[in-house]
């Protein structure tokens, strides 16, 4: 949770001028400053806090849908991978079944050599 506050004064002769900027990426706002909008409009606060609870369970929704559709993505990724890699080995056996020897083992060699790149490359990422 990153937070930064920022205060300022200044006088001129009888006058003064103070002014606070907060910045936080929590869904809370600092208890002084609750404490303050308490003095000034009590029935506001439940509705701060309303709010408040209402962002966080949004915060939570779409954290849970991304993760969701990490997780498929990746999976999707990783079924067509092998599913790709199965069909380039399988055309490489038929070509060697069928006496193209050289053509079978440029596809099943293409195809392990991929999978395995695509997994290790994968894999760094991480």
């Amino acid at each position: 949770m990153s937070n930064r506050q920022t205060h300022v004064d200044s006088k001129r002769g009888d006058s003064h001028l103070a002014i606070t900027q907060h910045e936080t990426d929590s869904p809370l706002i600092p208890v002084s400053q609750i404490e303050r909008l308490h003095q000034f409009a009590p029935e506001r606060v439940q509705w701060v806090f309303d709010q408040t609870e209402r962002e966080a369970d949004s915060r939570r929704s779409r954290a849970q849908r991304l993760d969701t559709f990490v997780f498929t993505e990746r999976m999707v990724g990783q079924i067509a991978a092998v599913l790709l890699c199965s069909g380039a080995l399988y055309a490489a056996y038929l070509l060697g079944m069928a006496g193209k020897k050289i053509a079978a083992a440029a596809i099943g060699t293409t195809a392990v050599v991929g999978l395995a790149g695509a997994f290790l490359s994968n894999a760094r990422k991480q």
